[in-house]
């Protein structure tokens, strides 16, 4: 907590703010001490760090809330109160992942990201300090001196200014655009197992035996089975965008034609093409899943996209 000058460093408690609040207290304007509560909280430093700030993860860089951020808003506590007398702490980690924003590399978290501190200053106030690291809402700096005579409160909006304090709006993660997929993925086995569970229903609706109706579920199965390989060799030179906006609708009027028609033979062919477009969709969604991401973040990517085939 320094602010520069030049090539000078001057410590935050020579600061005119803070060279304020020591004249008030040494002028008795709150009377005799009773309490003081100090609450720090800062947002990026919690699950989510901006990349400037990643060396502050690993233990062996020294560098995180319990080494850096504590020492600083303490000093100015004490320059103005004195050390305590008596003090207990007490220290968690609630965060063991932190995600590095623009690389969304994961690394292990073993540092505290609470810190509570409790004590007596030597005229017997009471001390409670609380630095809360990764809090999303009304962080910041407040303390609050109690007194016999009066109270001092004193607020800021940032602890550490607000390019540090505040992650962008706009940096989302990586995977955002992956949950898309899920839906389609989930259409995609759901309308070929669907007919399992309706043989009945299906064997009266078309005048049929159920040991035909299983045939529906096989004849779709068919579709990417023998058509992957040709297809893959067919749409080389096409974009991934164009072949998406002919396989979706492909699969989806496929199904209309398949809820609407009374001919078995027709249900049939319908299926099967259904299953095509969904095995080329499905192709091109591994794909687009791949590229939305870093290298070391596609399988994840992938996982999450096509999530909606498995049944959880």
């Amino acid at each position: 907590m320094y602010s520069r000058r030049g090539t000078r460093r001057r410590p935050a408690s020579s600061l005119p703010g803070n060279r304020y609040v020591s004249d008030l207290l040494a002028e008795g304007s709150i009377g005799e001490l009773r309490s003081v509560r100090m609450h720090v909280s800062i947002e990026s430093f919690g699950a989510r760090r901006m990349d400037d700030l990643a060396y502050t993860v690993p233990a062996e860089n020294f560098s995180d809330l319990l080494p850096i951020f504590r020492g600083h808003f303490l000093r100015i506590l004490f320059s103005h109160l004195g050390f305590p007398r008596m003090l207990g702490a007490l220290t968690a980690n609630q965060i063991a992942e932190i995600t590095i924003v623009g690389t969304w590399e994961t690394l292990s978290h073993t540092y505290p990201d609470q810190i509570n501190l409790n004590g007596t200053l030597t005229n017997g106030a009471v001390l409670s300090v609380h630095v809360d690291a990764g809090k999303r809402n009304n962080f910041g700096l407040q303390i609050e001196l109690t007194g016999t005579e009066g109270d001092l409160s004193i607020t800021n909006g940032t602890s550490f200014g607000a390019s540090v304090n505040r992650i962008p709006a706009t940096a989302s993660s990586p995977y955002r655009n992956c949950w898309h997929w899920r839906c389609p993925a989930s259409s995609f086995i759901l309308t070929e197992v669907l007919p399992a569970g309706l043989l009945p229903q299906l064997a009266a609706s078309l005048h049929n035996t159920e040991a035909v109706m299983q045939q529906l579920i096989s004849i779709y199965a068919l579709g990417s089975l023998l058509s992957a390989i040709p297809l893959a060799a067919a749409t080389q030179q096409v974009g991934l965008r164009t072949l998406l906006l002919t396989a979706v609708p492909g699969f989806a009027f496929s199904n209309m034609v398949t809820a609407l028609s009374s001919s078995l033979s027709l249900i049939f062919v319908a299926r099967f093409v259904g299953d095509v477009a969904a095995g080329l969709a499905r192709a091109i969604m591994v794909s687009y899943a791949a590229c939305m991401v870093p290298a070391s973040q596609k399988g994840r990517a992938i996982d999450i996209a096509m999530a909606g085939r498995h049944w959880r």
